[in-house]
């Protein structure tokens, strides 16, 4: 392979963000763990989504995306996505290449000579399985499946039977798969924040007394915050607005805007994120908070436990493999789960200071291995790149 490595990320993304965050990290530590054993490092990506500020430093190719709106039809824009796929594989011979969540249907079966990897996200559908069956024949099977969780408490495979025999199957034709551990998005920005003092220039930058009890709603890609999805939750504020709490709502790109002017006019408790904010600030916006409340997308809740923030997850969205999921985590006391919005201001008004402090220690740990380093290096190990 010589002193030089090349890499392809291929990243999904439905209307959230997480897959890009997730993904950049992992790019970032292969690209540093494969530098520091002398290998000059290339990485490209492929993705879908609208926000392509992850990427800067990357050569990055934006395909087309379900989400666009352009009349075409899903089945026409995986076909196209398909073949753009295989024809930059041959263009760029890269020597691995990374996916996330399922994989990238291809028109046309790439070299053996690649190696294969995917990142198994911890809330698929179960459905999926066949899609990625059919998909990974199409690869020509894949060489390593990593599982982005912490193997003793949040266990993929306890989840699905039907997850543990594909993954068994992948296994029994020679392929490696791994509890890697929470990958941490931009965890080197998170590791140089002085908390304590995040949290006090935001909440006096957002305008919060100090003894203000401070809720943030935490939507990612703000795939839900519709007028229709998002009914229950003007509900829960109104709730929460009497009981004397103060609000701050992060939407993301994919949601309603104008519906979401409407709430904040109605409601002078909360405040609201309109636009896309970069990932070091959606963090510091959570730690202004007391309590976040989030559909707890994979990052989202990653952060909060890294952080130490108290979290509240809503199961909503009718992701069987993701409603498990949170469920255990509520079990273990790592997060408390509300089945879509009901409930959501009598829990949160009666959390106490040791419930909230319970809440975090319980999350710490599940942030016990550094993911992204130890998929950079297994992919690295197994894939023969050094």
């Amino acid at each position: 392979m010589g002193d030089s490595v090349s890499g392809l990320h291929i990243v999904i993304n439905g209307k959230g963000l997480g897959h890009n965050a997730r993904q950049r990290q992992v790019a970032d530590d292969i690209k540093t763990y494969l530098n520091n054993q002398g290998k000059h490092t290339d990485i490209a990506i492929i993705t879908e989504s609208k926000i392509l500020d992850f990427w800067e430093g990357f050569p990055t190719f934006r395909v087309p995306s379900p989400h666009d709106k352009m009349g075409w039809g899903l089945e026409k824009i995986r076909e196209v996505n398909s073949q753009i796929t295989s024809n930059l594989i041959k263009q760029l011979e890269p020597d691995y290449v990374t996916m996330d969540t399922y994989p990238r249907e291809v028109s046309e079966k790439p070299s053996d000579k690649i190696f294969k990897s995917m990142i198994m996200r911890p809330m698929t559908y179960t459905r999926y399985i066949e899609k990625s069956k059919a998909a990974e024949e199409a690869w020509g099977g894949f060489d390593f499946v990593a599982i982005p969780t912490n193997e003793k408490h949040e266990n993929l495979l306890d989840l699905d039977p039907e997850w543990s025999n594909y993954f068994n199957q992948i296994k029994s034709g020679g392929g490696n798969v791994e509890h890697v551990g929470r990958i941490v998005p931009f965890r080197k920005e998170l590791e140089s924040l002085d908390v304590n003092d995040v949290k006090t220039r935001m909440r006096t930058k957002l305008g919060y007394e100090k003894d203000d009890d401070v809720i943030c709603f935490a939507f990612g890609g703000g795939a839900f915050l519709n007028s229709i999805q998002g009914a229950p939750l003007e509900a829960e504020i109104s709730e929460l607005a009497s009981d004397g709490f103060k609000m701050h709502l992060i939407a993301g790109p994919y949601a309603d805007k104008e519906w979401l002017k409407t709430l904040r006019d109605k409601h002078s408790e909360l405040t609201v994120e309109l636009n896309y904010i970069e990932p070091s600030t959606y963090a510091k916006r959570m730690l202004s908070a007391d309590l976040v409340v989030s559909p707890s997308g994979y990052n989202t809740q990653t952060t909060c436990f890294f952080l130490g923030i108290p979290l509240v997850s809503l199961n909503i969205g009718g992701d069987e493999c993701r409603s498990k999921w949170i469920h255990l985590l509520d079990e273990m006391g790592a997060t408390p789960c509300v089945e879509n919005y009901n409930g959501l201001s009598e829990l949160v008004s009666g959390l106490s200071a040791r419930d909230l402090s319970s809440m975090t220690a319980s999350a710490r740990g599940l942030i016990d291995k550094n993911g992204s380093k130890t998929f950079a290096r297994s992919l690295s190990q197994y894939g023969n790149l050094i």
